[in-house]
């Protein structure tokens, strides 16, 4: 008999110091609110791609962690900001956390050029599908004339001899 309480007490001590793994959810529906926006500076600076993350949350959708899988650092960190606001809707019940991948897809495209459209994939209820378009921009002024004085060498010295008789003058008076 008391070799039997021994056994249920030691099972019982070591079920407690387990862990299970996160569990993967279905993700019921993506929030309308929850749009994902394509980062200013990476645009800016043309990164797109491909960013894979697996985000984990709880029952009531509250995002707990995003961790960046692959894709570029630029929009990977730009996706876990977004996602870490986000209120994200499952159909899971119970206490534990649940996980799901995200793929999350940013494209560039000209101002000029029609959005391309998009393929579509079968429904995973545990993968999350994002996408984010962004237009690219020019950083510059193209209507905008740039002077260069001292494009040449007869322009430098001609400079130079104006500042010498300017100065030369000035003094005199």
């Amino acid at each position: 008999m008391r070799r039997c309480l021994y056994i249920l007490l030691g099972i019982g001590l070591s079920a407690f110091h387990c862990n299970a793994d996160t569990r993967w959810c279905s993700i019921a529906v993506g929030g309308s609110s929850e749009a994902l926006i394509y980062p200013p500076i990476a645009r800016a600076a043309r990164v797109y791609g491909v960013v894979l993350s697996r985000v984990t949350y709880s029952t009531t959708g509250e995002v707990v962690r995003v961790e960046a899988i692959s894709g570029p650092p630029m929009l990977s960190n730009s996706l876990g900001e977004q996602m870490g606001k986000w209120s994200i809707k499952t159909d899971a019940t119970g206490e534990g956390l649940c996980q799901s991948l995200v793929i999350a897809d940013f494209r560039l495209h000209d101002s000029s050029d029609p959005v391309p459209s998009r393929p579509t994939f079968p429904a995973i209820p545990s993968i999350l599908r994002l996408s984010a378009d962004g237009e690219t921009f020019c950083l510059c002024d193209p209507s905008a004339e740039i002077r260069t004085y001292w494009k040449t060498p007869f322009l430098r010295f001609d400079n130079a001899i104006k500042r010498r008789f300017a100065r030369l003058f000035r003094h005199s008076n």
